[in-house]
């Protein structure tokens, strides 16, 4: 798996975790356990995308996700549709960790499924 897209799992992941305001821990462990369980350790790509994110840079929820977006687009070549379905398992459940999906989240996660099949498919 393409390092770059690691991190833009992690990226998608914190712009969903932030829709609802604060990053809370829940949302931390879930994408951490997520991440192990579908990438094993390149997982830490994007783990270190996210925490970098939190930590330092802390971007509103459209500037991350649109350059997650803009990765995505820069490593077309490199997706697969096994890459959108764990990727996809891992934005819904890190907005499902902290009292449910809300309503943003819901739609930053429909605007990736657009967007993933826009870039992917030439739509």
């Amino acid at each position: 798996m393409n390092q770059e897209l690691l991190k833009v799992v992690g990226e998608l992941s914190f712009a969903v975790a932030k829709a609802h305001d604060n990053i809370v821990l829940e949302e931390k462990e879930a994408l951490q356990k997520n991440l192990r369980e579908k990438f094993g350790e390149l997982g830490e790509h994007a783990k270190m995308r996210f925490d970098l994110l939190c930590e330092v840079a802390d971007p509103s929820v459209v500037h991350a996700y649109n350059n997650a977006i803009h990765e995505l687009k820069k490593n077309k070549k490199n997706i697969t549709d096994t890459y959108y379905v764990l990727t996809l398992e891992i934005l819904e459940t890190v907005a499902k960790s902290h009292h449910g999906m809300s309503n943003f989240q819901l739609f930053i996660i429909d605007r990736f499924k657009h967007d993933y099949k826009a870039i992917a498919h030439g739509l």
